[in-house]
């Protein structure tokens, strides 16, 4: 988890100080009060917008993420496979409870439906152990998963949205099934979709401060076509400069060993 953490730090802090120099220029003073809380990895009590990090939304999923490893550490790791699945229909039943309240389980960076998010990583966390165990203990990587099974998820993407259901039925369901098919899936070009998980935490750190300093100059742009290309070339940039970082890192750095 330290290692982990030593790791990606610094593209948390890039982030956050990116955060910082768009939020600066809409709320100087909630934006340097929001500051030291951030470089701690921690929410923002009473922040603008009630967001639990004003620099950076998307960090509240990375401070679940801190929440679930702590639990792990105290207590998922010596729970067995029966324990896993009463803690992983749990983290459901919470899911179920807040579409029904809801309707939707889109939430989780606003004070106001923190538990939505809790209720996420309620679930998928544990799942994702317990995915593990099974993997492993009935061998499924025996089974050699088709590109072409993925197709049978598609159906479920184009339904109409009734009351946010296929939300629920895809993370109960078919992202289960998906993490279990991608594991037992040996790719052609594994070069691909390493490069893609390489890649993926920087432009998480660094796509939502990206996103709302396009949008402040496109509202108030009369080419506001041109910014959103401009803010496109900008990603492309972001993305270079991530995977040049990344490349670096693991000429120096030892893997980091699955915490499940």
């Amino acid at each position: 988890m330290i290692s982990r953490a030593r790791r990606l730090y610094p593209f948390y802090f890039v982030g956050l100080m990116l955060g910082l120099a768009v939020r600066s220029y809409q709320d100087p003073t909630g934006a340097f009060v929001a500051l030291p809380m951030g470089l701690l990895g921690l929410p923002t009590p009473g922040s603008p917008a009630d967001y639990l990090y004003p620099l950076n939304s998307s960090y509240w999923s990375l401070f679940a993420e801190w929440l679930a490893n702590v639990a792990l550490v105290l207590f998922f790791w010596r729970l067995r496979s029966q324990a896993l699945l009463i803690v992983t229909v749990a983290g459901a039943g919470a899911l179920l409870w807040v579409w029904r309240e809801t309707g939707t389980l889109h939430g989780g960076f606003h004070w106001a439906d923190i538990g939505v998010g809790l209720a996420r990583v309620a679930f998928a966390f544990p799942l994702g152990m317990l995915l593990y165990q099974a993997f492993v203990r009935f061998d499924l990587g025996r089974f050699r998963a088709q590109p072409s099974w993925l197709g049978a998820a598609l159906p479920i993407l184009i339904l109409p949205c009734f009351f946010g259901l296929p939300d629920l039925l895809i993370v109960l369901i078919v992202f289960p099934v998906l993490v279990l098919a991608g594991a037992a899936f040996e790719p052609h070009w594994p070069s691909l979709p390493l490069w893609l998980g390489e890649v993926s935490y920087p432009l998480y750190c660094l796509h939502a401060p990206l996103q709302v300093a396009v949008r402040f100059v496109a509202v108030r742009s009369p080419w506001p076509e041109v910014v959103g290309l401009l803010g496109f070339c900008a990603v492309l940039m972001v993305t270079a400069v991530a995977v040049y970082v990344v490349q670096r890192q693991r000429r120096y750095t030892s893997p980091i060993p699955a915490t499940t």
